[in-house]
């Protein structure tokens, strides 16, 4: 089977948009509040678009991030909001099922957004 989702909005890095807080004084690693809001989006979105229970299976995912004008990111930063996102949403059980990733980065200002397909084994 194959499945697509987007997630619209201007696409964010989450590996390099971290910062240390603090709880009960023991510190831990924290994404910036930029961050947490669009993953928090993300989610709403993913899941007004998909229906059924998580995946299970072992999938292949494929990633066109479409950035913002005068936006820069480096491609492999850009996999790790939107695959934490579907397991949030529940599209996936856990991203540790996908065997297989790629990611494209395009620019279109006027609409940045992810554009997700996620292909079960059986497809691949």
């Amino acid at each position: 089977m194959r499945y697509t989702l987007t997630i619209r909005g201007r696409p964010v890095s989450q590996k390099n948009a971290k910062t240390i807080g603090r709880r009960n004084g023991v510190p831990f690693i924290l994404s910036r509040k930029g961050v947490r809001q669009w993953k928090n989006e993300a989610v709403i979105q993913l899941r007004t678009q998909w229906e059924g229970e998580p995946l299970t299976t072992e999938l292949t995912c494929g990633l066109i991030a479409y950035l913002d004008k005068g936006q820069r990111c480096d491609v492999d930063n850009l996999a790790c909001a939107p695959l934490d996102a579907m397991q949030l949403a529940g599209v996936i059980a856990n991203d540790y099922q996908i065997n297989k990733l790629w990611v494209r980065r395009e620019r279109d200002p006027s609409n940045p957004r992810i554009e997700i397909t996620l292909t079960t084994r059986d497809q691949i």
